[in-house]
């Protein structure tokens, strides 16, 4: 790659055989292809520091999304998140034996959403969007909440500096990890209990890996009302509710 001595050595010496209409441009062009040829390669290995300085300084840019040259530095993948949502009849017993996550999250943009969140001592930035879904035959008018989702890791201080940023109210919850057996397959329950202006709202989820086994899906007995399509239940939306109001919620 070259050098800051040798890009000005080269710059300078383009410039004497260039006329002034395509300076600027050329200029350009030479400090677009340092960038691309100093950048990280596909064989490069990075640390794990080096991997989380490195998206740091790529989300600190004005634009994210291309390199110098138009490339862009971001695919689209096709995980769906497919999940369920339930209110609960009871706690389940012996709620004290799994695993559990202490959450903290709040949303820098609800359409599409972009989330920020602590869980345990991980930070998350997550990006979800039903772009492209609505008119997906597989994926519109499903009785679970569909859409895309990427997650990207943060570091503390990244996390800190975006909470600052945040719209609405931190959202603060205690998450059990609950395994549920089904026919042929496990799944999990995510049973989150919330604290701060939402405490005494209790909400169970459910992630299916795919939309056939989300149809088979025979919820346990101390689950309550489907509530997977009441926008009320959202965490974007609960992250504008500064009471709890237990007649919606109850």
């Amino acid at each position: 790659s070259l050098g800051s001595k040798e890009l000005l050595l080269d710059i300078i010496d383009s410039l004497s055989m260039e006329s002034a209409s395509v300076q600027s441009n050329m200029i350009s062009e030479k400090i677009a292809s340092m960038s691309c040829k100093a950048a990280v390669k596909g064989n490069n290995k990075l640390s794990v520091s080096e991997a989380e300085a490195l998206i740091g300084q790529w989300l600190k840019l004005e634009n994210p999304y291309h390199c110098p040259h138009g490339r862009p530095t971001i695919i689209s993948m096709s995980k769906y998140e497919i999940e369920k949502k339930f209110k609960i009849k009871k706690l389940p017993e012996n709620l004290s034996q799994y695993k559990k996550k202490v959450i903290e999250q709040g949303y820098l943009c609800t359409n599409p959403i972009v989330r920020i969140r602590r869980s345990n001592e991980d930070y998350i930035l997550t990006y979800k969007s039903l772009f492209g879904l609505e008119e997906n035959k597989e994926t519109k008018n499903q009785e679970a909440k569909i859409c895309h989702e990427l997650e990207f890791p943060l570091n503390k201080e990244g996390y800190e500096h975006l909470r600052e940023k945040i719209d609405g109210n931190l959202i603060s919850k205690t998450r059990y990890l609950i395994p549920l057996k089904q026919e042929g397959y496990s799944l999990k329950a995510e049973l989150d209990i919330f604290e701060g202006s939402l405490k005494g709202l209790v909400i169970v989820e459910v992630e299916f890996p795919t939309i056939e086994i989300m149809k088979k899906f025979q919820s346990p007995e101390w689950f309550g009302e489907d509530v997977s399509n009441d926008k009320r239940y959202t965490n974007n939306y609960l992250a504008t509710v500064s009471k709890l109001d237990i007649d919606i919620f109850s």
